[in-house]
């Protein structure tokens, strides 16, 4: 994302109605792709962390941890724009 900000400030300057249009196909593609991925992971969650990481010293306690993270991840992750400072 940040590779598109130059990209955007010249836009911004030349072409305002192409800055729109870019991004309107950016939420777009976000909406279309982004927000099922994030839903699959926030439901399938607990089976990823399971078959990923538990073995060794990865408890089920560590998991179950490990998953109500991702869960507050998958969360922030549908709101761009949040800012946590």
């Amino acid at each position: 994302m940040v590779r598109l900000f130059p990209y955007f400030a010249e836009k911004a300057h030349t072409d305002v109605a192409q800055l729109r249009a870019t991004l309107s196909d950016g939420v777009g593609v976000f909406l279309f792709v982004g927000v099922p991925t994030v839903a699959i992971l926030i439901v399938t969650r607990a089976q990823i962390v399971q078959l990923v990481l538990m073995r060794g010293r990865f408890t089920a306690a560590d998991a179950q941890v490990v998953s109500s993270l991702l869960l507050w991840h998958g969360l922030a992750v549908l709101r761009p724009g949040s800012r946590w400072s």
